[in-house]
C-alpha cells in the first residue's frame, strides 16, 4: 500500500540524487505527493478481484428465486484478519451489474441466485480468502465447500460453488384417506392401451 513505502535505495543512488523513498504527504485537497529524486522509481502492486458464483444443477425443475448465502473469511498474506472494507458488485446471469455496489468485509456475508454472482475488488496481491455457503436451503447438496484461494494483483479468481438439487422422496400411506395423494391420468385424441402405464414424478 502507497502509504506504507519508505525505503533506501542503498547502493544503487546516483552520487547527488536522492538516496531513499520519502513516505508519501496528503495534501488538502487529498492528493499524494511523493518525492523520488531525479533516478527514483515507485512501484505499486495493483489490486486483484475475488469473484463468487453460483450455479445449480438439477433432472428437475428446482425451486425457482432460492437465495444462497456465502460467509467471507478475508485474511493479509500473513495470516491477519483485514479490517477494511472493500467495494463489491454483484451482477445477474447475463453478467450484467444489478443493483448498487456495495460494501463488504471480513466475516461479512453475501447472498446470490442461481446464475448470479458477485466481485469484491480492492484485494491486495497474496490476499487469502475462504468463502463458506451456509444455511444450504433443503434439497441441494455443496459441490465443494468451502471453497479457498489465494488473491493475484491485477487478476480476478474465481470462486465457483456448485449445487445439486434433488427433491427429497415421498412417502404416501395409501391407507390413510387424509395423508393421501390422488392422482387421475387423462388420454385426450387415443384410448387406454392394455398394460400401458405411466410414472409420476413428485417435487416439494
Amino acid at each position: 500500500r502507497i502509504h506504507d513505502l519508505t525505503a533506501s535505495k542503498g547502493d544503487t543512488a546516483v552520487p547527488g540524487t536522492a538516496t531513499e523513498v520519502i513516505t508519501p504527504n496528503w495534501d488538502d485537497e487529498q492528493n499524494i505527493e511523493v518525492s523520488l529524486g531525479n533516478n527514483g522509481r515507485l512501484a505499486v502492486e495493483l489490486p486483484g478481484t475475488l469473484e463468487i458464483k453460483k450455479t445449480v444443477i438439477s433432472e428437475v425443475e428446482a425451486p425457482k428465486n432460492k437465495e444462497f448465502t456465502f460467509k467471507l473469511t478475508l485474511k493479509n498474506a500473513k495470516g491477519g484478519a483485514l479490517t477494511e472494507k472493500f467495494d463489491a458488485q454483484k451482477f445477474n446471469a447475463q453478467g450484467v451489474a444489478s443493483g448498487d455496489s456495495v460494501k463488504v468485509q471480513n466475516n461479512g456475508t453475501v447472498t446470490l441466485k442461481d446464475g448470479e454472482s458477485v466481485k469484491i475488488y480492492g484485494l491486495s496481491n497474496g490476499d487469502t480468502y475462504s468463502i463458506e455457503e451456509t444455511q444450504i436451503p433443503k434439497g441441494f447438496t455443496a459441490k465443494e465447500n468451502p471453497i479457498e484461494g489465494t488473491i493475484n494483483g491485477n487478476e480476478t479468481v474465481t470462486a465457483a460453488f456448485v449445487n445439486t438439487y434433488k427433491a427429497a422422496p415421498v412417502i404416501v400411506d395409501t391407507s390413510d384417506t387424509e395423508g393421501s395423494v390422488s392422482l387421475r391420468k387423462v388420454l385426450r385424441g387415443r384410448d387406454w392401451h392394455e398394460g400401458e402405464s405411466f410414472a409420476f414424478t413428485m417435487t416439494p
